[in-house]
């Protein structure tokens, strides 16, 4: 898990946008997902997996979720130096 800060902060409302296009996918409930998602991404063999609690986002009642987005979308949002330091240039 890295920080949330990898990502370009005025970038939060595409972000998330792509959380709620992901969000069925992986049995999280998209209408759940708003701009107060905290972001908590980690670096994933096909994405960038973002973690939220089920009672907040899944259909389920206890855990997590994680939501993953490829990376071929989620790098423009990243951040300059965050894509230089790991590799994504």
């Amino acid at each position: 898990m890295v920080d949330s800060t990898i990502f370009n902060p005025n970038e939060k409302k595409a972000i998330v946008s792509l959380l709620r296009k992901y969000a069925e996918k992986y049995y999280a409930n998209a209408d759940a997902i708003h701009m107060d998602f905290k972001l908590e991404p980690s670096f994933l063999k096909d994405g960038i997996g973002f973690d939220g609690y089920s009672f907040e986002i899944g259909w389920h009642s206890h855990g997590s979720v994680m939501i993953v987005v490829p990376y071929k979308e989620i790098l423009p949002y990243m951040e300059t130096w965050a894509r230089r330091i790991y590799g994504f240039n």
